[in-house]
């Protein structure tokens, strides 16, 4: 601290510094604004401005500090807008009432009328004199921040469109088979937990067709992998067409397929398999000539019990899979069905 001088002194000294800075600072925000600026008096001479409204008056930016001072802004309106201005001054509402959003014509350096968009408060200076703050926006220049805006929210719009269809592909490359389009088997759980868990509601069976095709590693090898790939597309096609209504038809990989779905019971599973057998083994001779093509099916079926939950998806999966392998080890292009309730007990 300075010798002579009080704490009190220094803080009152700080705060000043602090008024001085933030004043400068509002003063260099005002005079760069993007829009024009001025003080006026009640008659209308002009006390300050910004560098916006002298460029608009047609001011070099070199010469335009402090170049209307002086002038009177009334001068630069059209006899009609003089007139409205006039009018609306000696109105007995408030200056803030009165002029806002108000267009006028306004007269640059050229002679040139243009729209003017005009807003003004009513203030006092430090000697208690009446003033007016005044804002001129180019009417023509707001147009077409406006266009630019409504464009810019429409490219927003566009481009948020544009994400959410993006997001909903990654979702459905992140839950389908990438070379038929079936459910994956994340999905598959997840839509067979919803299915498990209607039937529980409705009291009602559900089942899982687990299937796997005989022979197809030899027939991939044998007619290459672009003919393997064209027939596990068409065999995907199949079960879509023949699985039942609010089921699941899923490829878990390789030359493994599984539908899954409910409400259903013992005679209806087995017709379904029977079809799944008759779909698998309709002639391809487009693609494989005349070798036959068949599947091994395991299938699964949950009855619900009063008390009890239903089963987790991946297990039921699972318990379908071993179905699946028994049908293999009973010498294929066969179905192996067991009941949930076998299983647990």
């Amino acid at each position: 601290m300075i010798e002579g001088t009080t704490e009190t002194q220094v803080l009152t000294e700080v705060e000043d510094a602090e008024t001085r800075l933030s004043e400068a600072a509002q003063s260099d925000l005002l005079r760069h604004a993007p829009v024009g600026l001025m003080t006026i008096d009640m008659q209308g001479t002009v006390v300050a401005h910004n560098l916006m409204l002298a460029l608009w008056r047609g001011h070099p930016a070199a010469d335009a500090s402090g170049a209307l001072i002086g002038e009177n802004a009334l001068d630069w309106l059209s006899a009609d807008s003089l007139a409205r201005c006039v009018a609306l001054l000696s109105a007995e509402e408030p200056v803030e009432q009165q002029f806002r959003e108000i267009v006028i014509e306004g007269r640059a350096m050229n002679g040139e009328f243009s729209p003017i968009i005009l807003n003004a408060d009513l203030v006092f200076d430090a000697n208690g004199q009446m003033r007016l703050h005044v804002a001129l926006i180019d009417a023509t220049e707001r147009g077409r921040f406006e266009r630019e805006l409504i464009e810019a929210r429409h490219s927003a719009d566009r481009a948020n469109d544009q994400l959410h269809d993006l997001q909903e592909q990654l979702r459905h490359q992140a839950l389908h088979d990438p070379l038929t389009g079936l459910a994956n088997q994340s999905l598959l759980e997840e839509q067979l937990g919803r299915i498990l868990l209607a039937a529980t509601r409705a009291e009602k069976p559900c089942a899982v067709l687990y299937l796997d095709l005989d022979g197809f590693r030899a027939l991939n090898q044998e007619c290459g992998h672009a003919v393997g790939d064209e027939l596990l597309r068409v065999i995907a096609d199949r079960l879509r067409s023949i699985s039942p209504e609010g089921g699941v038809v899923s490829r878990l990989g390789g030359d493994e397929f599984v539908l899954a779905g409910g409400p259903t019971d013992e005679a209806s599973l087995a017709l379904l398999a029977e079809r799944v057998l008759e779909q698998v083994r309709l002639p391809l001779p487009e693609l494989i000539g005349d070798r036959p093509l068949s599947a091994s099916i395991g299938t699964v079926l949950w009855s619900p019990r009063p008390g009890e939950g239903a089963p987790f998806a991946r297990d039921f999966i699972a318990s379908a899979d071993q179905a699946m392998y028994r049908a293999k080890l009973a010498g294929k292009n066969t179905v192996a069905r067991c009941l949930w309730s076998d299983i647990v007990s």
